[in-house]
């Protein structure tokens, strides 16, 4: 069963108005009590890969709605940029030994989940940047971390041949030529750039050489790309690129 469902049917097996974000006056937003954690600790996929539950347990099912990795080929390099608990990286392990996962704030989850599944992965501490110290968040939490340019990482891991890449704008870091090499695109575009890159030049070479689907966040094919920068995440695009011959 989906994660998603299973938590939606948890709900609504209580009187929904405990569950509705009354503040927010949406039925799409829940207040999950803690009790919920401690009944149950530990999710279960069906293909026996675990997650200990936390606030961010839906991440879990957007990167199976959002990205598509079974064409990972089992001697691939992969880097997973914004790693966060391993809701992507785990899953690619079971297709590749080779997985990197960039993470620079949930480390110690990602770490429990990794050891939650016996397996191993390589963890780099940090963000895509640009070298420099880089204050980031997610959610409520937010710290100063090193970044690293996407040939770093690439050095890091050994090459790199399916990238996967969800961090908050940090993506616009990334340089054209940067990409050389790499077969396999699935990125979080978004509508922030903290880089002084152009995020054209980035976008056009990925046409250029990729065969490209964009979708909006609601799920519409995209024929060209357009986004209205602002200074804080409003809106993404989800990109599917491989490499054309």
């Amino acid at each position: 069963m989906d994660i998603r469902y299973l938590i939606e049917d948890f709900l609504t097996t209580k009187n929904i108005q405990q569950w509705i974000n009354n503040r927010f006056r949406s039925p799409d937003k829940y207040i999950i009590d803690s009790i919920f954690f401690e009944l149950f600790p530990v999710l279960t996929m069906p293909n026996g890969i675990r997650f200990f539950n936390s606030p961010d347990v839906f991440s879990i099912c957007e990167v199976f709605k959002d990205y598509r990795f079974s064409d990972i080929q089992k001697d691939d390099i992969v880097i997973d940029i914004g790693a966060n608990a391993g809701c992507f990286a785990i899953p690619a392990s079971r297709l590749s030994e080779h997985i990197n996962a960039v993470e620079p704030l949930l480390v110690d989850m990602l770490k429990r989940n990794i050891e939650l599944n016996q397996i191993r992965l390589n963890i780099i501490e940090g963000a895509l940047g640009d070298g420099k110290k880089h204050e980031v968040s997610w959610g409520s939490v937010k710290k100063l971390v090193k970044t690293y340019s996407l040939s770093h990482l690439k050095e890091q891991s050994g090459g790199c041949d399916f990238l996967k890449c969800d961090c908050e704008g940090y993506e616009w870091f990334i340089k054209p030529e940067e990409l050389k090499g790499i077969r396999r695109l699935e990125m979080e575009l978004h509508n922030v750039n903290p880089s002084r890159n152009d995020p054209q030049e980035l976008i056009d070479n990925i046409l250029k050489n990729y065969e490209t689907v964009m979708v909006s966040k609601t799920g519409r094919i995209l024929e060209e790309f357009h986004m209205n920068f602002r200074k804080n995440v409003t809106d993404f695009i989800i990109l599917h690129a491989t490499r054309k011959p």
